[in-house]
Order: structure tokens, then C-alpha cells, then sequence
């Protein structure tokens, strides 16, 4: 009887303090983040692929569904989180760094595209219609524009309405011409680093 091939199943989770992330560290094997509530559909980290995470418990497991195989992660977020993203005006903004090489750049290009192009926002694409673009999931987009606004640090409305963090994301490179330069540099060379202020 020929011998079950092995499953490369190789990631990595990082906690920060409102989320997780889980990078799969794989060369050929998807990861399956699956909702232990079941409150939402399961996500697909592709190979090298890095995704955050708000759930405060999920399984991850080889896209092969090897029987005994999976991890199970729990996550608490911090006390402090509220007031983490508040900051006095007359203090400078806290240095970003953007990584091109990173999905969530790709995902933050491809929403801006418009803006970057023309300098006015057009009509928003939607999650879908990223997703379509990049070959992700609208989910994980979503976790994508997630993890933009946190590090932007943009603010909730008052009053929210459908795609608002993905025009919030548009208004705020619009305003922080940094932002979108290298953007442009990084949609046209894939290389490059971005350091953005307030």
C-alpha cells in the first residue's frame, strides 16, 4: 500500500492588539481559517499569503483536510484598544510603513486606482470587484480594508453606512499625497518601501 503523501502545513500567527494575523509560510498549500462560532464563512490563506483576523477563536487546517491536523487559535483583544488609536492633533502621527510586496498593498491600489489615476474617486469598487481583480475572496478583502483602516487610524462615522471604510481608505490618500505616490511606485515596480505621516 503506497504511503499517504505528506502536507505541508507551515504558518505563522502574530497577535496585535485588536487582531491576529496567520501568514502561511507554505510554498503549494492553502490554509483554511474556519470560524469556530461558524458566525462566519471559512477564509483561504494562499500560499504565502498573510490575512488578519478579529475572531476570538478559529481553526486553521491544511486545504487537504488531513484528519487529526489543524490548530486551533485563541485570541483576546486588549483592554487598551480603545484609546490606542486616539491622538492629540498637535502630536505628528506615529510613522507607517506600507509594504508593496504585502496583499493588503495590492488591495489598497487596486480600491485607490481611480484616485491614482485620475485624482478623483469615481465610482468605489466594490469588495467583489476587488476580489475579482486580485483572485482573493470578497472576505478576505474585506479583512484587507480591515487592517488599512486600523493602521490608518481612520476613524468610525457616526453614522455608517455599506463601504464606508473603503471611501474613508480613498479620501485618506487622496489627502496624503505620500500615500499615493508610492502607491504608483509600487503598483508600477513592486519594490519600494512607504513611510507616511499624518
Amino acid at each position: 500500500m503506497a504511503a499517504a503523501t505528506p502536507v505541508q502545513f507551515r504558518g505563522q500567527v502574530a497577535a496585535g492588539a485588536d487582531r491576529w494575523r496567520i501568514e502561511n509560510l507554505s510554498d503549494s498549500e492553502p490554509l483554511v481559517i474556519e470560524d469556530v462560532d461558524g458566525q462566519a464563512a471559512a477564509t483561504v490563506a494562499l500560499p504565502r499569503e498573510s490575512l488578519p483576523f478579529a475572531r476570538d477563536m478559529a481553526v486553521v487546517t491544511p486545504f487537504g483536510k488531513v484528519p487529526g491536523v489543524a490548530v486551533t487559535v485563541f485570541f483576546s483583544p486588549s483592554a487598551t484598544v480603545a484609546t490606542a488609536g486616539q491622538c492629540c492633533p498637535a502630536i505628528e502621527s506615529p510613522r507607517r510603513e506600507l509594504d508593496p510586496s504585502a496583499r493588503y498593498f495590492a488591495v489598497l491600489s487596486t480600491l485607490c486606482e481611480h484616485v491614482l489615476k485620475y485624482g478623483h474617486a469615481g465610482q468605489v469598487p466594490t469588495s467583489s470587484d476587488i476580489a475579482a481583480r486580485l483572485a482573493l475572496s470578497p472576505r478576505a478583502v474585506d479583512s484587507h480594508i480591515d487592517y488599512l483602516v486600523d493602521k490608518f487610524d481612520i476613524p468610525a462615522p457616526v453614522t455608517r453606512s455599506t463601504g464606508w471604510k473603503r471611501r474613508a481608505l480613498i479620501r485618506y490618500v487622496r489627502a496624503h499625497e505620500g500615500v499615493a505616490q508610492v502607491l504608483r511606485l509600487g503598483a508600477s515596480a513592486g519594490t519600494g518601501q512607504l513611510v507616511t505621516g499624518a
